[in-house]
């Protein structure tokens, strides 16, 4: 099953720590993983919450970026230097700037 079929516990989640390790949970308290005790399992949990918790508006904000670009890569031959590719409405920042965006996507959804 690809990840992006795959179903998860509803966000958004919270960390709750005591002697026995940090607890993620959601905020009904549905329990979701238990993290042992440990000098990283604070922050462990705290990055997990704060990941997930993010992770829709983070890809929503990507695929925005995405779908602001222009649909074809401008090739330096279509210009001689920046100003002229503005000029002539090749925004070849914001084309790299999609690529990332598209490869950040797919790296999460697969």
């Amino acid at each position: 099953m690809a990840m992006n079929d795959t179903k998860h516990t509803p966000t958004p989640w919270r960390e709750f720590s005591d002697a026995d390790g940090t607890d993620i949970m959601t905020l009904s308290g549905d329990h979701i993983a238990t993290i042992e005790p440990g000098s990283t399992c604070e922050g462990n949990a705290a990055l997990i919450v704060r990941a997930v918790n993010a992770h829709d508006e983070l890809v929503a904000a990507l695929r925005k970026i995405v779908d602001s670009a222009p649909g074809w890569e401008p090739q330096p031959e279509d210009y001689t230097d920046t100003e002229e590719a503005y000029s002539n409405g090749y925004d070849v920042g914001r084309w790299e700037l999609s690529e990332i965006a598209r490869a950040a996507i797919a790296g999460v959804q697969s």
